[in-house]
């Protein structure tokens, strides 16, 4: 059975999912429908919706959804331009800060649970495991004489006649 949401995944949706209405809302409220730009608001804003309920295989698409978002934004811009003519040939500022905001809060919610939301319990790495669950233990950092060696490289008296 799959664990519930907890309260930092669902801010990470929340915050997700309203960002790309933004945008949408940005895009119809300015007459500037474009089908592209709404298909990669849609396609990111989906994955994190379902991924809130759907099994590890929909967590594990993040990146792929990520990827999507990114290469149609990118599409859009190399058939528009970096400025909008419509504005008098300003820079695309809000599309590049809504952008930036999706990109950043996607990639913290991939990162922080691998996989997406309700991923694995355990933050960041984890220490070696041994056989039988013991971690390992680590190796002293001081240097270790070589086996093969000559004493004076050591530190040990020569052997020989005295």
């Amino acid at each position: 059975m799959q664990d519930p949401p907890k309260a930092g995944d669902l801010s990470l949706v929340l915050s997700i999912v309203v960002i790309q209405l933004i945008d949408i809302a940005i895009h119809v409220a300015t007459g500037q429908v474009e089908l592209i730009r709404i298909l990669s608001n849609l396609t990111v804003g989906g994955w994190a919706l379902w991924s809130l309920r759907a099994g590890a295989r929909i967590r594990a698409a993040g990146p792929e959804a990520l990827v999507v978002y990114v290469g149609l934004t990118l599409a859009f811009l190399t058939m528009s331009g970096l400025t909008n003519p419509d504005k008098g040939g300003a820079p695309r500022l809000p599309l590049f800060v809504l952008v930036g905001l999706t990109t950043v809060l996607v990639l913290r919610a991939v990162s922080r649970r691998r996989g997406g939301f309700g991923g694995l319990k355990h933050h960041g790495t984890r220490r070696p495991m041994a056989r039988g669950g013991r971690p390992l233990r680590r190796r002293s950092r001081r240097a270790q004489p070589l086996a093969c060696a000559p004493a004076w490289a050591v530190g040990l008296p020569a052997a020989g006649p005295t």
